[in-house]
């Protein structure tokens, strides 16, 4: 049998609580079960022998679980065991999206001649 790799984490029997970590060494992985969160230690000053608070913040590594929206945008999220996807839409009814910006913006479906393409300077090809 394999190695196992163990990460810190809550006790076995708190396994709901949400507490974040407050410090960890250089590299050292945490994960948060509750709260759905990974962190790492992420060095944040030069040093040979990086201390945990001194030289090290506790860095979370974002998730889809941490996508949000606002006024008019949802974004629904599905994570399990096969599928971690993430779903962003815009309701119809927006009115505050003020701007889109993009070099090589092309909006349509994936069959080119339906294409609004927006990548020419100055130009809008149909």
């Amino acid at each position: 049998m394999g190695n196992k790799l163990k990460i810190n984490r809550t006790a076995p029997g708190s396994y709901s609580s949400t507490g974040n970590p407050s410090s960890l060494d250089y590299g050292e992985l945490a994960f948060n079960n509750g709260g759905e969160k990974l962190f790492i230690g992420k060095q944040t000053s030069a040093s040979s022998n990086p201390v945990a608070g001194t030289h090290t913040d506790v860095f979370h590594l974002s998730t889809l679980k941490d996508l949000s929206s606002g006024t008019g945008i949802n974004v629904s999220v599905t994570n399990g065991y096969t599928d971690n996807s993430a779903s962003v839409s815009v309701l119809a009814t927006q009115t505050g999206i003020t701007g889109i910006y993009n070099s090589n913006l092309e909006i349509g479906n994936a069959d080119n001649d339906n294409i609004i393409d927006f990548s020419t300077a100055n130009k809008i090809k149909f």
